[in-house]
């Protein structure tokens, strides 16, 4: 082989040169794209923080596994966050609370620990809003369960005098030999009222009434569902917030429109005292 030339040589520096160059260039562009993490975003908010907690954009970095960013860009979806511990009306509806609220109530059957249960099949229920949103559902709520079941004291109605059967109803007809009176914390009544929460919870409400009064789980659930299904929600939340129109919703056509009426004054009463124990102003529209 021959010597090697002065111009070889000078070829190979160039060489050198333009490859040190292009690595600083590397280094410097992953400098500019950054390191990352759940708590730190990437320096430029257009690009993803990946799985391996480098800075970039497409789907290996806003795809599986993406941190924060514009995540989910072509990729799949990160499964939700869980909802912060203590939101919602569990951070301040306790079961010491219930218990102070209800001190002569059926304790064997109306538990806090059933109500919870019911409660986690209805994720909006004093959950939406604002934290003073949520205080007043729960207050307007427990405000007419007080007056429908005498302070969670009665299972069913006392003493009724019709077995609430409207026989007009033809998509959910009374069953024969079945009462459908009021049963459970807001006491549900009348057959279209069982079918169609009998429905909406998978239940046979309508051959088998008898559950809302035995079954303490489906007691709670029948109540939040009367609540949710009815827009006693919606009236509570507002805006404004209104306990007047949850009145109106679950007895309107008996107690409404008078004047005085004692059953309003309780319901308004029980509301108000609840709304003060949890600290929050109970609104203006109280009475129907």
């Amino acid at each position: 082989m021959g010597r090697t030339t002065g111009t070889s040589v000078g070829h190979q520096h160039h060489v050198a040169a333009f490859v040190v160059v292009a690595l600083v260039a590397l280094v410097r562009f992953v400098a500019s794209q950054g390191e990352c993490s759940e708590s730190t975003a990437c320096p430029d908010n257009t690009m993803c923080c990946s799985q391996y907690n480098y800075c970039g954009t497409g789907d290996a970095y806003c795809g599986e596994g993406c941190k924060n960013g514009p995540c989910n860009a072509g990729g799949t979806p990160p499964a939700p966050e869980p909802p912060t511990s203590g939101s919602g009306w569990s951070s301040f509806f306790t079961e010491e609370v219930f218990d102070g609220w209800f001190p002569s109530r059926n304790a064997d059957f109306y538990t806090f620990e059933r109500f919870k249960a019911a409660a986690s099949a209805y994720p909006t229920f004093g959950n939406e809003g604002s934290v003073d949103d949520q205080k007043r559902e729960i207050a307007a709520f427990f405000g007419n369960v007080n007056q429908e079941s005498g302070g969670l004291k009665f299972v069913r109605e006392t003493n009724p005098t019709e077995i609430y059967c409207d026989t007009t109803n033809t998509q959910y007809p009374c069953a024969a030999g079945k009462s459908y009176y009021g049963r459970g914390p807001i006491q549900l009544s009348w057959n279209y009222n069982y079918g169609a929460c009998g429905a909406a919870l998978n239940l046979p409400l309508l051959a088998t009434p008898e559950l809302v009064e035995t079954d303490a789980d489906v007691a709670f659930k029948t109540a939040l569902w009367f609540w949710m299904a009815n827009q006693c929600h919606q009236a509570i939340i507002g805006p404004p917030p209104s306990f007047g129109k949850t009145i109106r919703i679950i007895n309107g056509a008996k107690e409404c429109g008078l004047v005085n009426d004692e059953r309003v004054t309780n319901r308004v009463t029980y509301y108000t005292n609840f709304c003060n124990s949890l600290g929050v102003d109970p609104g203006t529209d109280l009475r129907c």
